[in-house]
């Protein structure tokens, strides 16, 4: 089980927006103001395996280029 209720992604393949710390930090500010825990992660690991199980949320936050595996978009696509 993962241990944050709402999963920030922000892998970059190419450009990678200045404003995504940013962006991360307000998406948990708002999870937090409704009880939720949020992780942020640029690991395409977090999509294998159980990383997607119990989330309320899976934001994919300002990503470029291709940043999921073909597990992993197999993953997304289950969830």
């Amino acid at each position: 089980m993962p241990t944050a209720d709402v999963l920030l992604y922000t892998r970059t393949a190419g450009y990678r927006h200045a404003s995504i710390p940013d962006g991360a930090a307000a998406l948990a500010g708002l999870a937090a103001g409704r009880g939720l825990t949020a992780e942020t992660t640029g690991d395409p690991a977090a999509f294998h395996g159980a990383g997607l199980d119990g989330r309320a949320l899976v934001v994919l936050l300002s990503t470029t280029g291709t940043v999921l595996t073909p597990e992993g978009r197999t993953a997304l696509e289950a969830y």
